[in-house]
């Protein structure tokens, strides 16, 4: 099982994204900060299960731009192919 061979601190921030993503889109676009207080990891180990999910094929990873000023990490979260 592909969801098994994530480390447990790869599957927390998976299941954390989850619960920001829309149901019908699975995309959302939680602060890295956000994630990491709501997991009590540090930005590297957020950034390294980021990596790791979008590499295994859990989630796709864009930037949005509002404005100039204003850019979000955007999420799109997926069903892995074995």
């Amino acid at each position: 099982d592909l969801f098994r061979s994530l480390t447990p601190a790869h599957r927390l921030v998976y299941v954390t994204l989850c619960m920001f993503a829309g149901r019908s889109t699975g995309q959302c676009y939680p602060k890295v900060s956000k994630i990491c207080s709501m997991t009590g990891f540090d930005r590297a180990t957020v950034f390294r299960a980021l990596t790791q999910l979008e590499e295994k094929g859990f989630l796709e990873r864009s930037k949005k731009h509002f404005n100039r000023a204003r850019r979000v990490n955007l999420y799109f979260l997926k069903s892995p192919s074995p």
